[in-house]
């Protein structure tokens, strides 16, 4: 195996990245219960890179976050492995999504929020009680909100604030957002509402707006 591994590596190195990439594959497929696995496919994420092709790249990212989900699981592993995982996958997962997020702000790339929405939402998933969890559940909350979820992005929002020490960096961002995204949960559920020919006039249970 080792051998193997080697000989992808030199593939990789040489941008020889399909037969590279087959290789790997073909060790995980012989090594599915190994922690070694997550070294693999973090090499083909890395083989991936140079393609210029998000889709695919997010696509093997979201595959690593699958399999470093499984690492306490494996026989073979040490709990320094997979810290270690843990850690590199988390970093990666944040820096990819945050970077897609940045460049769709500015291009308005629907793909790009798309492939940014994707890794949000694994990196809730998977690393929601990670050190950078408060300023990834309020990213992620902006996006859900210029999404329109309004109903997602005010959980994400109070998720934030649950995760804050009180005075962190998005509070006040957070908590106006998150009480402006319950209104608009409110509107949209009183504008289905008339539309059924169930309207209330009551508005009472409508949070109140916070001063700008």
């Amino acid at each position: 195996m080792d051998l193997v591994a080697r000989l992808a590596r030199l593939y990789g190195d040489r941008a020889q990245y399909d037969a590279s990439n087959t290789l790997y594959r073909e060790l995980i497929a012989r090594n599915p219960e190994s922690i070694d696995v997550i070294g693999y496919q973090r090499e083909i994420v890395r083989n991936a890179r140079p393609s210029d092709d998000d889709v695919y790249l997010v696509r093997e990212v979201r595959r690593l976050v699958q399999l470093q989900a499984l690492a306490e699981s494996f026989a073979d592993a040490t709990p320094e492995q997979v810290a270690r995982w843990t850690r590199e996958t988390e970093e990666l997962v944040r820096q990819l999504a945050t970077t897609y997020h940045a460049e769709a702000q500015t291009t308005l790339n629907e793909e790009l929020y798309a492939l940014a929405y994707e890794l949000y939402t694994d990196y809730h998933s998977q690393f929601g009680a990670s050190e950078n969890a408060y300023t990834m559940s309020f990213f992620f909350a902006e996006l859900l909100y210029r999404n329109e979820e309004w109903q997602a992005a005010a959980e994400a929002y109070d998720q934030a604030l649950a995760l804050s020490d009180g005075a962190a960096q998005y509070d006040q961002e957070a908590t106006y957002a998150a009480c402006l995204a319950y209104v608009k949960m409110a509107d949209l559920q009183t504008t289905q509402t008339v539309e059924t020919g169930q309207a209330s006039t009551d508005e009472s249970a409508l949070p109140p707006v916070p001063e700008p």
